[in-house]
């Protein structure tokens, strides 16, 4: 395994945390009051309309749940190689 490759693991974990489960405790919807205006914003500041948004939260949970949360996958260099073929480029840090 490589430090890299769990680097990311975690960071897909925690982004799944605010972004991917409306009924979890960290949820982003939870903890900031212009839930429409931060939603706005951050489709804006992604270039992303909401139906591309959440088929990248789609995308992220899948990752999250079959490479992540469960231990069977292939790596490569220490990242999951489903990771390096899929991961959504969007040219911005989300």
């Amino acid at each position: 395994m490589n430090v890299n490759g769990n680097f990311l693991d975690i960071c897909v974990l925690e982004w799944c945390k605010l972004f991917g489960d409306p009924c979890g405790k960290h949820y982003w919807g939870k903890i900031i009051s212009d839930r429409m205006g931060f939603f706005q914003g951050l489709l804006n500041e992604l270039k992303m309309s909401e139906s591309e948004f959440n088929a990248y939260v789609t995308e992220m949970r899948a990752y999250r749940d079959k490479y992540v949360a469960h231990l069977g996958a292939c790596r490569r260099n220490g990242i999951h190689s489903h990771f390096l073929v899929t991961w959504p480029h969007y040219g911005k840090n989300i």
